[in-house]
């Protein structure tokens, strides 16, 4: 019996990696702007009186970790926020210079996605989200959404 449990758990792991790595990688939600669509993001963000999320990623990713990740931010944001999507790899010419600054410091953290809310004026960071595990993204959202409170 020990030899054919074996046998199913290592069968069943296998299931699973090929599970995960077929659901990594996301969609970008309806309703998010491109870094292209600077401009209207911003109009978008004074007209409803919202601060401006731009979130740094790769849709295209092979990381189940950092999809859901990212789909944590797009949907807990989302709600609060304008969006703006980064792809990794993007040319960062029309990237606001404050949120470039931001995206690269130690705070940001080494790895993807991450995320830099500013104000709609693009004069102020009011919180960045390196890239965590389920656990401590879910405390540093509750933060966001703390300080997204006041605005």
């Amino acid at each position: 019996m020990g030899r054919f449990a074996g046998i199913g758990i290592l069968t069943l792991a296998a299931l699973l990696f090929t599970f995960s790595s077929a659901l990594a990688g996301f969609d970008i939600p309806s309703g998010v702007y491109r870094i292209g669509q600077l401009d209207e993001a911003l109009d978008h963000a004074e007209m409803y009186g919202r601060p401006i999320t731009f979130v740094y990623a790769n849709k295209r990713t092979d990381c189940g970790l950092a999809a859901a990740a990212a789909r944590d931010l797009f949907k807990q944001l989302g709600e609060r926020t304008v969006l703006i999507y980064l792809e990794s790899g993007e040319d960062w010419g029309e990237v606001p210079a404050l949120v470039k600054k931001a995206l690269k410091s130690e705070a940001a953290g080494r790895f993807i996605p991450r995320a830099v809310i500013v104000d709609q004026n693009l004069s102020e960071v009011i919180q960045i989200i390196p890239y965590a595990k389920q656990e401590e993204r879910g405390r540093l959202l509750r933060q966001a959404k703390k300080k997204l409170g006041a605005y």
